[in-house]
């Protein structure tokens, strides 16, 4: 008998592959919020979706296997957001500052899909779970950032590093904003200003150019 309080999902009957992997993705996400990566177990998120650890197994072998599950999400949908931000940029040489602020709208917008995916908890990067799905996120604005170099909209140099110096310089500013709360921040948006226009006058070849184009949803920020 399950304990009063506790809140097990009725179990549902086959043929709920993908809903349930949906389920399983969830509650490890929110096990992970409640605790960290030392709180989740495969018992907790099978109790948390409905159904035993016996048959929890049969959608992920462990619960790292879920943690890639859950980064490779987040990762794909990054990358969507990439391709549609390129897309929908109002010139080729307003690109760069539009990825800029997609990437951190990104992070802003899944914190705890961002602490699984860059905070991963084994010391041991080639083991890590977080570490090797996602690489094609990154990949994506590496060929953004060469493409626009091709074009003359960034400065010659080379891809690889100007993408990774820009990521990395995103990443820690996303990082310190989620997990640091309790710093004494300025207002988040003139930070996000301040880096992205930064990064382009760094990198970019016309001069600072205007770079604040604060887009709807980067503008809750």
């Amino acid at each position: 008998m399950a304990k009063a309080g506790t809140a097990r999902r009725p179990r549902k009957p086959r043929g709920f592959g993908h809903e349930r992997v949906d389920e399983i993705l969830e509650a490890a996400k929110a096990l992970h919020a409640e605790g960290g990566y030392a709180g989740i177990t495969t018992r907790k998120i099978a109790e948390r979706v409905g159904v035993s650890q016996t048959a929890l197994y049969t959608y992920f072998p462990d619960k790292d296997a879920i943690l890639i599950a859950v980064c490779d999400r987040a990762f794909r949908r990054l990358d969507g957001l990439l391709v549609a931000a390129e897309a929908a940029a109002p010139s080729r040489a307003r690109v760069f500052p539009v990825l800029l602020r997609t990437y951190l709208d990104f992070a802003f917008s899944v914190p705890v899909e961002y602490e699984i995916i860059f905070m991963p908890p084994r010391s041991d990067p080639a083991g890590s779970p977080t570490v090797r799905p996602g690489l094609f996120a990154f990949h994506r604005f590496r060929d953004q950032v060469a493409a626009l170099m091709r074009e003359g909209h960034l400065r010659p140099g080379d891809p690889d590093t100007v993408a990774q110096a820009a990521w990395a310089s995103l990443h820690g500013l996303a990082t310190l904003l989620i997990v640091q709360t309790r710093f004494p921040w300025a207002n988040r948006a003139d930070l996000i200003d301040t880096l992205i226009d930064g990064l382009v006058r760094g990198y970019g070849v016309g001069g600072p150019g205007g770079t604040r184009t604060r887009t709807p949803e980067g503008s809750r920020f």
